[in-house]
Order: C-alpha cells, then sequence, then structure tokens
C-alpha cells in the first residue's frame, strides 16, 4: 500500500473518534461555565513553548497537533483518551512526545499543568 492510500486509510479509520471528539467539545462548549484554559506563551530563539493550567473536574479536547513536540505534565494528575482510542492515565511529572496528528480529550482528576515544547514557526499562525 501506498503512502497516500494509507493515509486515506488511517483517515477513514480515525473518523469516528474525531467526529465523537468535535461532539464533545460542542457540548462542552455550549455547556454553562464553559472553561477555555488559560495559555502562557514563551519565545525563545528557535523554540516556541506553550503552558495550559486546567482546575480539577475539567474536561478539555484538544486541538488536532499538527508538528510533532514535547509535552511536559508539570503539575496534577490528568485521565487521557487519544483518537486511536487508547486510554492512560498521566501524572507529573512526566514528558512524552506528541506526534502530528494526536488529538485527546484531557480530564483532570487535580488542579493540572501542561507545557508543550516546538520548533518556532515565527509570528503565530494555525500549525499546532
Amino acid at each position: 500500500m501506498n503512502a497516500v492510500a494509507k493515509e486515506a486509510v488511517t483517515e477513514v479509520a480515525l473518523a469516528p473518534m474525531r467526529d465523537t471528539f468535535a461532539a464533545l467539545a460542542r457540548v462542552l462548549d455550549d455547556s454553562p461555565g464553559a472553561f477555555t484554559p488559560p495559555v502562557k506563551h514563551y519565545r525563545v530563539p528557535g523554540i516556541y513553548g506553550r503552558q495550559a493550567e486546567a482546575p480539577a473536574g475539567s474536561c478539555i479536547v484538544s486541538y488536532i497537533h499538527k508538528l510533532e513536540h514535547i509535552t511536559v505534565i508539570v503539575k496534577g494528575e490528568a485521565m487521557v483518551a487519544d483518537q486511536d482510542g487508547n486510554q492512560f492515565y498521566v501524572t507529573a511529572p512526566d514528558v512524552f512526545i506528541t506526534k502530528p496528528g494526536t488529538q485527546r480529550v484531557i480530564v483532570a482528576i487535580t488542579d493540572i499543568l501542561w507545557f508543550g515544547a516546538f520548533p518556532d514557526m515565527g509570528p503565530y499562525r494555525d500549525w499546532e
């Protein structure tokens, strides 16, 4: 199977989970007390960092990440589900790599603080 065909098959296979994540995001956005995590941005030559915090009990649907990057769980505990149907528990401190195409639903068990380190692409664009 060539690379284009593999990508097409992967996208079809991911569609149900992506649809579920999108539906959850709509419900969360429309609910009373909808929550958008506060985000802080950091830059040094060649590196862009993004820090997000959420209180215990929060449910967050991430963007579909476009770039491979380092993710650091700085504080807290959370249950996480990804677009492949994997479910896992994370607790600080932890570090892992986020691959392009990753999308997650995060439920904060305690207050959490996550940090992502990305290659700096210049002024912010929709490149997450």
